[in-house]
């Protein structure tokens, strides 16, 4: 699979694919939703041995999760509220296990390019993150008004597109500071670098992505005709 311009785009490709095809889903209703995910899942099966540069990307295990995510919007309901919060923490768990005992190759290019590395993938970090997805989206809301620190998750939350697209240049930014000779510890680099990841992706999308969002709020938006004056009888 080709990597795009900025390295962490590379998700946008499974993004864009995935809403093109949950906009014919749309279009065409539910018998060619259930089509188009049992073709998908068919190729990610065809995937595993067939070594086509489409299949590598079409095929990838990775579509896997946008399947089980649209599974947890259509069935997740059934799961009852009181198992939601153990369903978080065995998600949590199985996150922690993976940092335990290891992960392998799935971060990396391998996972893209080797089909049964990417669904080692999907296993080891993406039924946890099944999990956690599911357990939070049934658990029940108890305070009908959001504090200052659900306001800023809130806000991260808004957030993390952008934090996601930026966070790679800010630790390459912070990566050439280091390399010109300050010294700090370990955990100090690792605090200094999330802050700084944090508020740049904090930065654009205040500064950049709201305002575009609004521009393209208002270019899709229906010009409203004057009112036609009265006329007298």
């Amino acid at each position: 699979m080709t990597f795009p311009a900025l390295g962490a785009g590379w998700t946008l490709c499974f993004e864009m694919l995935f809403y093109a095809g949950f906009g014919l889903a749309m279009a065409g209703g539910g018998r060619a939703g259930s089509a188009l995910a049992g073709a998908a899942a068919a190729a990610v099966l065809v995937g595993l041995w067939a070594a086509t540069p489409a299949l590598r990307f079409i095929g990838s295990p990775m579509v896997l999760e946008f399947l089980i995510g649209v599974g947890i919007a259509r069935w997740g309901w059934r799961l009852p509220e009181r198992a939601a919060t153990a369903v978080v923490v065995l998600g949590l768990i199985g996150f922690g296990l993976s940092l335990g005992f290891g992960y392998g190759e799935i971060d990396g290019e391998e996972a893209l390019n080797q089909p049964l590395v990417g669904l080692a993938r999907v296993v080891i970090w993406g039924l946890p993150a099944v999990l956690v997805v599911l357990g939070a989206a049934r658990m029940r809301r108890r305070d009908p008004e959001p504090g200052r620190i659900r306001r800023g998750l809130i806000f991260m939350g808004d957030a993390s597109y952008s934090i996601y697209l930026v966070h790679v240049l800010a630790i390459r930014a912070l990566g050439r500071v280091f390399e010109t000779g300050a010294a700090l510890p370990g955990d100090a680099v690792v605090v200094l670098t999330v802050a700084v990841s944090l508020a740049a992706g904090a930065g654009v999308h205040v500064w950049v992505e709201r305002p575009l969002l609004r521009g393209l709020s208002r270019l899709g938006r229906p010009k409203q005709r004057a009112p036609e004056p009265a006329t007298s009888g």
